[in-house]
């Protein structure tokens, strides 16, 4: 198992989701990753928003795409998202722009982000991004050697 924490507007996550992916494809019958919010506003502000966004593009079946989207366009997204913007977001992934609005405004899935985040502090989590791979905490960018070698060991 492979548990990682990021942020949708830290760059070194965004590289390590390129290679995660990768990996994925690979070795994904080998191994379970699951994905957790630590949006760091101090530092990325508006990243605690993107990750609602794909948790509620989740809601509607569109998580991965949006992890890949939102990594993809890092650099250009604003530090907020109005209405205007989830209504072409949604129209671009085939959503309901009402659905996912409401889900943004929803306070569960804020109550979801800030849980793994709070999680992500009591595990001694400094930044993103931040691996747990089989219960070992790694963090930081990863180089694609190390973890073909790791997926490779695997049985």
């Amino acid at each position: 198992t492979v548990v990682e924490f990021i942020d949708f507007k830290c760059v070194n996550s965004k590289a390590e989701a390129s290679i995660l992916r990768q990996m994925m494809q690979k070795y994904g019958n080998k191994v379970k990753l699951i994905i957790r919010n630590f949006p760091v506003e101090s530092t990325y502000p508006g990243s605690s928003q993107l990750s609602v966004l794909a948790l509620c593009s989740y809601a509607q079946g569109n998580y991965w795409p949006m992890h890949d989207w939102l990594f993809e366009n890092q650099a250009n997204l604003a530090n907020t998202l109005g209405d205007e913007d989830l209504d072409g977001i949604a129209q671009n992934f085939g959503m309901d722009a009402e659905k996912l609005k409401n889900c943004m405004k929803s306070n569960d899935v804020k109550v979801a982000v800030n849980k793994d985040y709070a999680d992500g502090y009591r595990f001694g989590i400094g930044g993103t991004p931040t691996f747990f791979v089989n219960g070992e905490k790694v963090e930081g960018a990863i180089p694609y050697n190390a973890w073909e070698m790791f997926f490779q060991n695997l049985k």
